[in-house]
This record gives structure tokens, sequence and C-alpha cells, in this order.
């Protein structure tokens, strides 16, 4: 059976690469933002722009940390969504119940973010939801990809 959602092999190893650029860049960007002044502020046009009356679509400044957290997402999409060297039913197996794992982690995450925590941008914290859930799957399946072939018990 044939798997069209799934990116070919090749792709993986350059999700690997975005992912460590975008997570170096996180922390350079957190520890000292200034080093990113090189960068240009770009505008771009945007649906909703806060209380901006512009007309409907309205500019907003593209900061780093916007361009840095589109490539972590693309990253982790093209290393979560390879194909491996054998993809069989199990491996498929496998890829769908660590997806439903981070499914049910996430959503118990986002419940209670959406509950405890107020002040931060809820997109913003739609979008860290996002990338956690691809996070856990990603971990997920590498482990248990690990362990099977380890000849571990899941």
């Amino acid at each position: 059976m044939r798997d069209n959602y799934l990116f070919p092999q090749k792709y993986r190893i350059y999700g690997w690469v975005i992912v460590c650029v975008a997570i170096i860049s996180t922390i350079a960007y957190s520890i000292s933002w200034r080093c990113f002044h090189w960068m240009p502020v770009v505008k771009m046009p945007v649906i909703y722009n806060g209380f901006e009356t512009q007309g409907f679509f309205t500019t907003a400044l593209c900061t780093p940390i916007y361009i840095i957290m589109a490539l972590l997402v693309i990253g982790l999409l093209l290393v979560g969504f390879s194909r491996e060297k054998v993809e069989d039913e199990f491996v498929a197996f496998v890829r769908m119940r660590s997806m439903v794992w981070a499914a049910k982690v996430s959503a118990v995450v986002f419940i209670l973010t959406d509950l405890l925590l107020f002040g931060i941008p809820f997109p913003y914290g739609a979008c860290s939801i996002f990338i956690f859930f691809l996070f856990l799957f990603v971990i997920k399946f590498r482990i248990a990809l690990f362990r099977f072939n380890k000849g571990g018990s899941q």
C-alpha cells in the first residue's frame, strides 16, 4: 500500500537541519535579540492586526521569531512525515499510534494552559501548542522505532 502523505526519505535530513537551525536561532534570540539586528524587519500583509483600521488587509512588522517558528514547524513536519527505509504496516501503525498519543497529550496541555494561564495572546499559545504536538510526535515515534529495532518491547 502506498502512503501518499509521506515525504521522501531524504527530506528527513533537511528537516533535522532546519530544526537544529531553528532551535539554535531560538536560543540565540532569547539570549540576545540584538544579534538579529541585521535581519530586515519586513511589513507583511495580515487580515487582522489589533485595533488598527487601515482596511481589510493591514500590514504588520514581521520579526525574526515568527520566521524561526515557521522554520521549526516546517522542519518538524519534514522529520515527522518522511518515509522510513522500510515503510511497512508496523511503521504505519507506530506512526499512527504516536500521533494519537501526541494529540491526546497536546489536548490536555492546551486545556490546562487555556484554563490556567492568562495574559499571553491566544494565537501565540496555540502555535506553541502545535509545535509542542509536533515535538511530542517526533520524539514518541523515534523512540518507538528505536525500541523496535533494538528488540525491546513497547
